[in-house]
């Protein structure tokens, strides 16, 4: 036995002792069962090596067989990005591609412009806070959530002007309408590999679901989709494409040098699978694709194969969980409430004996103002859209909801935060009552309790 640990599209991670000969399938299955994923086709499980190259993890083959420096960590990642994220079926694989697709604009594996940040950032924002609402949306409320690598004020003053024109949108949608604008970006779903042409100048081997593509810089050079591919090989660090030419019938072949052989058959490898994903209709037919006495065959289910899952799938849809950013929120509803307490407790000691009725009606007053502060963060109207979206395997939770009132979790906000506000509350009082011989009425006793 040994113990695999795997990141999710979240940052968070899960982990799973498996045998010693369990093949790669076995923990891909554990991974989508616990996030309940259908539509398992794009997904893989990554490793990296120590130049932070991704190395996919072979179902096939024996899981131990693939670690990396003896460390068992893997990355759940897409691994074949759908060309129209529209066709697929559940909100749930939707939003794993924008978590997969905001990372690879936060690594800058992802190039955008400003002006598609701004309208990417808006629908990101959408999703997770919902309409805008400027009573809780204060100056400041988009420093909780990463949307660009180089985040700016002014990136997100234009991103808060977008989404004040947001009107009952629900996540789903605004999941919908970021997957829209971002497949039209010119590296959507591209895995460059650095490379070397024939001439020595650099270039970036593109893999993708229509093809392969050079690039030099940010331009690109040529062109080589999918039907006119022939044959895709290498020898040592080179790299070669044959393809047929369209015009004239005839071949050609293009050479490419790697950094090492390791790199050569990464990008072979690569490319080879993309090929058989989304060309062929079943799995495991090449008509000649890879080199004579290769033993590498794609076993996993093509596009088609993934496609006609989607469409025969008839449960509903399964609850998402935004747990990161409601956690946060409310552990600053927390801070914020605890500042709140200490104001009152050194504010009732500085008190003069000689309290008269307007003072205690004031205090009352703040006391609902400090109540106000603290519920604002914690809707007490039910579970709204985006609490809907929690999964009961999330490893993060909110308050849930009972007869009207919320039960606050360990795992939602600190102990220690909770027992200090309420502690302080009590001594602010007890000063209070100390000082005045003002009883505690019916509503400050709700609140200590």
């Amino acid at each position: 036995m040994f113990r695999c640990r795997v990141i999710l599209l979240d940052d968070t991670h899960i982990e799973r002792d498996l045998e010693k000969n369990a093949v790669g399938q076995v923990l891909f299955d554990y991974v989508c069962d616990h996030l309940n994923l259908l539509e398992r086709g794009y997904f893989g499980l990554a490793a990296w090596d120590s130049s932070n190259n991704r190395v996919w993890l072979d179902f096939s083959r024996e899981v131990h067989k693939q670690i990396i420096n003896h460390d068992a960590t893997f990355t759940f990642n897409i691994k074949f990005y759908p060309p129209d994220p529209s066709l697929l079926a559940e909100d749930l694989t939707r939003y794993l591609l924008c978590l997969q697709v905001r990372t690879d604009i936060m690594t800058n594996r992802l190039p955008c412009p400003l002006d598609m940040l701004t309208v990417l950032g808006s629908y990101i924002v959408q999703s997770e806070f919902g309409d805008y609402d400027p009573d809780v949306h204060g100056p400041g409320y988009l420093s909780t959530i990463a949307l660009a690598p180089n985040q700016t004020p002014e990136l997100e003053e234009s991103v808060t002007e977008l989404h004040r024109t947001y009107n009952s949108m629900t996540p789903a949608q605004a999941d919908e309408n970021f997957l829209q604008n971002a497949m039209m970006l010119p590296f959507y779903g591209v895995d460059q590999h650095p490379a070397k042409d024939v001439n020595g100048a650099d270039v970036m081997l593109g893999v993708s679901a229509d093809g392969i593509v050079v690039y030099e810089g940010k331009t690109q050079t040529q062109s080589f989709p999918w039907p006119r591919v022939l044959k895709i090989s290498y020898i040592r660090n080179k790299f070669q494409l044959r393809i047929r030419h369209t015009q004239d019938a005839t071949e050609s072949t293009f050479n490419y040098i790697l950094s090492s052989y390791r790199a050569s058959k990464r990008l072979w490898k690569v490319a080879v699978e993309n090929h058989a994903f989304f060309r062929n209709h079943r799995q495991d037919k090449y008509e000649g694709l890879v080199q004579l006495g290769s033993r590498f065959r794609f076993r996993r289910n093509t596009h088609t194969e993934t496609l006609e899952t989607s469409s025969n799938i008839k449960r509903p849809g399964p609850p998402i969980a935004h747990c990161a950013i409601k956690k946060k929120g409310l552990h600053e509803s927390a801070e914020k409430m605890k500042k709140a307490y200490m104001f009152t407790y050194t504010h009732s000691l500085s008190q003069d004996l000689d309290v008269t009725q307007e003072v205690v009606l004031k205090h009352h007053a703040s006391v609902r103002e400090l109540k106000r502060i603290f519920m604002e963060d914690v809707p007490v109207s039910g579970p709204t859209e985006w609490d809907k979206r929690l999964s009961t395997h999330s490893t993060g939770h909110i308050p849930q909801v009972t007869d009207g009132q919320y039960i606050i979790t360990m795992d939602t906000v600190s102990l220690t935060h909770l027992i200090s506000c309420f502690m302080l509350l009590h001594n602010a009082y007890s000063a209070y009552n100390a000082y005045n011989a003002v009883a505690l009425t019916p509503y400050t006793i709700s609140w200590l309790i």
